[in-house]
């Protein structure tokens, strides 16, 4: 028996120590409900699991892009329905005056509404706007509009824009290529007489296919926003369950780290005060006691 380094009181001591760190650590982790308090925790699991969260938290903000895109969109095209809806009806008014049965009065009344359904498609296309963005107006012309779909630099769709006014329909062929000062009620068809109503019904054919093959592409890309939005949240729920299995604790496993840590605390003190007892011995046959 050795009273100057006693090895079982220093064992106990550190063991006490170790299981005091354990402890702390579990019950850490359930109060908190996280296994990766600090990155002491396990360095690259903090890493890869941040990486992981920032991601899918990147995905979360696409997939608010895409629906605001989707928007934005809906907007374009519920403009050209709009002007599609008037040209029909201009269309219509033209084939009314083809009919040699209206008089030149009659023409020049049906010419009147033609005109106001021109200043009505102008008017859409000039006035209806998202989040004051024009979406078919001349200010327009050669404009692309990025949405960010992914959570990464240049993971996006570009979304073109096209000008509805009457100088783009009834331009030949239909679109923004005119020159530049043209007025915007340029190129307007009138329906005064027969080789008037023909030529209007010629060029609103032509105005009506345009429109319509940029309602058709707006279409497509909104499709195409959905899936990509579908494809964003389930990429962001895979994300976070990938990186839960790294960052949160398995309260289960803690709760039983914790009783362990708690019972061999417990012995480790039970031991030093063992080592306490036997130099009470040492000190009694020494007749100190």
């Amino acid at each position: 028996m050795v009273i100057n380094t006693d090895i079982r009181s220093i064992a106990a001591h550190r063991d006490a120590k170790t299981q005091d760190v354990n402890l702390r650590r579990a019950q850490e982790r359930l109060s908190s409900g996280v296994r990766l308090n600090s990155a002491a925790d396990d360095a690259a699991g903090m890493a890869i699991a941040t990486k992981m969260q920032a991601q899918s938290r990147g995905l979360d903000r696409a997939e608010l892009n895409i629906g605001e895109g989707i928007n934005f969109l809906t907007v374009a095209d519920g403009t050209a329905s709009v002007i599609c809806d008037k040209l029909n009806r201009v269309r219509e008014l033209a084939v009314y005056a083809l009919n040699d049965t209206q008089t030149d009065e009659d023409r020049e009344i049906i010419d009147t509404e033609v005109q106001f359904l021109f200043d009505g498609t102008d008017d859409a296309a000039m006035n209806y706007t998202y989040n004051t963005i024009p979406v078919a107006g001349p200010q327009n012309n050669d404009e692309n509009f990025w949405i960010q779909v992914g959570a990464n630099a240049m993971h996006g769709l570009m979304i073109e824009l096209y000008e509805m006014t009457s100088r783009a329909l009834f331009n030949d062929p239909p679109g923004p290529d005119y020159p530049p000062g043209t007025s915007i009620d340029a190129g307007r068809p009138r329906v005064l007489d027969i080789a008037q109503a023909t030529e209007a019904l010629e060029k609103t054919d032509a105005a009506l296919d345009y429109v319509n093959g940029k309602r058709a592409y707006y279409g497509a890309l909104m499709n195409t926003l959905q899936h990509l939005e579908s494809f964003n949240r389930i990429g962001s729920l895979n994300l976070q369950d990938a990186a839960s299995r790294i960052y949160d604790a398995d309260m289960a496993k803690e709760v039983m780290n914790q009783s362990k840590s708690m019972v061999m605390m417990n012995a480790s003190l039970a031991m030093i005060s063992q080592a306490h007892q036997d130099k009470q011995r040492v000190m009694s046959l020494l007749g100190m006691q």
